[in-house]
């Protein structure tokens, strides 16, 4: 997340985060998956403080990529009527529904 919030522009920065998230999941490495996913499913009350700290994992990084969109949308790379949270939105959920196609080489 770091090295695409340093991108030059927020385009970049998204692009950054897709295709970082792809070639994770594409990656010879283990493990793979979604963490976010996989500790939203754990069922014993011994697995709360790890979906404690996915989840503050989570919100910091929503954080750092709004600030940057913020930063971006000041600066005037927006066009009109896009907002910084939709499009922090949409790169979250676009990327958590690359995770487990990637994962399974689609």
């Amino acid at each position: 997340m770091t090295s695409a919030l340093d991108a030059p522009t927020a385009r970049a920065v998204a692009e950054n985060l897709l295709r970082g998230a792809l070639q994770m999941q594409m990656s010879t490495c283990d493990p793979k998956g979604c963490l976010s996913v996989i500790s939203s499913v754990a069922c014993s009350a011994e697995a709360e403080p790890i979906k404690a700290e996915v989840a503050k994992r989570r919100a910091s990084s929503e954080a750092a990529l709004m600030k940057r969109f913020d930063e971006a949308k000041a600066a005037g790379e927006f066009p009109d009527g896009l907002e910084s949270h939709a499009l922090m939105r949409y790169l979250f959920c676009d990327h958590a529904g690359a995770v487990d196609p990637g994962r399974l080489g689609r």
